[in-house]
């Protein structure tokens, strides 16, 4: 990293800045087969987060067969997200 500079972060202007979480598929299939979702949007939700889940997550996500509480908690995922 040389040559490279870094600025302070200005916490003022963060505060402002709106904070995301992109759920990914690995994320969201295992906390869903967990029957964790809940608390998954927890954490997020507590930390002020936007949270999204793209459509290929849905869909990549809905296609994993192997896992018992999946389908449920993914289509509480889903809701959240509508």
């Amino acid at each position: 990293m040389s040559g490279e500079s870094f600025e302070p972060i200005d916490s003022e202007a963060t505060k402002t800045k709106r904070k995301v979480s992109v759920v990914d598929a690995v994320c969201c299939v295992y906390f869903c087969a967990a029957a964790k979702s809940p608390l998954l949007i927890a954490i997020l939700t507590a930390l002020d987060m936007d949270i999204l889940i793209p459509e290929e997550v849905v869909t990549e996500a809905g296609q994993k067969k192997s896992f018992e509480n999946l389908a449920t908690h993914l289509a509480r995922l889903k809701a959240r997200r509508e």
